[in-house]
């Protein structure tokens, strides 16, 4: 988040993202949606969650700039080799994490050994033991194949720790942060997909993408962890022409899945209009 409160929209080949849990709950706050992008560090190879960076859609970038939530930023710096001052501190860093991790397991390791302390001494008195063993006490035993126990205790290897993966980067300074050219939106099409996003956010909806439909936009009336789509949009041209069959075609699609279909389009004064949809046959 920028000093100044705004969403840091950060822009790559000409996509906008956000990398960082604050500017998440901010733009969420706002009925923006978004999609993840990224990996989850705690779930790994699994495609089902995913966890930021989020990517917005082209529309919702756009107007969160026009409503001054947000502001697009590149970094310049990210494209170029870090100088050898950021090089020691993120290998520092690395190896503080590992060393933590190192002892956070070989703790893990020795509390295990403590709870099953009993069972190993069992076992060893199963075994044939030495004459120094055997001439002790339960209790000094127990504490003598404690101490052995732990003292076998090794580092694990470097290969099965951890390595924690920054959504942000956290040697990223405010002046490493320039404006980023937004194009969007350049053509007729992206304008018409840009003022039928807005009226529905404007009208107090939540907008997705609708691609899994075949669609645009699909449209919530509530937050889409809570709500079910209403709403299945799409963006045509005022002077499209339509088939019976392609008419009954996207009713029925909306039929199926319990949802209106509705076609959008731009008046001659770039009023949106919708029409409606709806598959009553059989």
């Amino acid at each position: 988040m920028s000093s100044d409160g705004k969403i840091k929209l950060i822009v790559r080949n000409n996509r906008a993202y956000i990398w960082t849990p604050e500017d998440w709950a901010l733009m969420r706050k706002n009925r923006f949606i978004g999609n993840f992008v990224g990996n989850l560090a705690a779930l790994p190879r699994q495609d089902s969650h995913e966890g930021l960076p989020l990517a917005l859609l082209p529309e919702e970038a756009t107007l969160m700039v026009e409503k001054e939530l947000a502001d697009f930023k590149e970094v310049p710096s990210l494209s170029t080799m870090p100088a050898d001052g950021i090089r020691q501190e993120s290998q520092s860093y690395r190896n503080e994490i590992l060393s933590e991790q190192v002892g956070l397991l070989k703790d893990m390791r020795k509390k295990e050994i403590e709870k099953n302390i009993k069972q190993i001494v069992e076992g060893k008195k199963r075994k044939r033991m030495t004459d120094a063993l055997e001439a002790l006490t339960d209790e000094e035993l127990e504490k003598q194949i404690l101490k052995e126990e732990c003292d076998r205790v090794q580092d694990p290897k470097p290969s099965v720790l951890s390595v924690q993966i920054f959504t942000s980067d956290p040697w990223i300074k405010l002046d490493d942060y320039v404006d980023a050219v937004w194009r969007y939106p350049e053509t007729d099409e992206d304008r018409l997909h840009y003022f039928v996003y807005k009226d529905l956010w404007e009208q107090g909806f939540f907008v997705t993408s609708g691609k899994k439909f075949g669609a645009d936009y699909l449209v919530y009336p509530g937050d889409p962890v809570k709500f079910h789509s209403f709403f299945i949009v799409v963006c045509v041209d005022k002077k499209r022409q339509f088939t019976p069959a392609e008419i009954i075609m996207r009713g029925r699609l909306g039929q199926s899945v319990r949802k209106t279909f509705v076609l959008a389009y731009l008046s001659d004064d770039d009023k949106v209009n919708y029409q409606s949809v709806q598959w009553t046959g059989k």
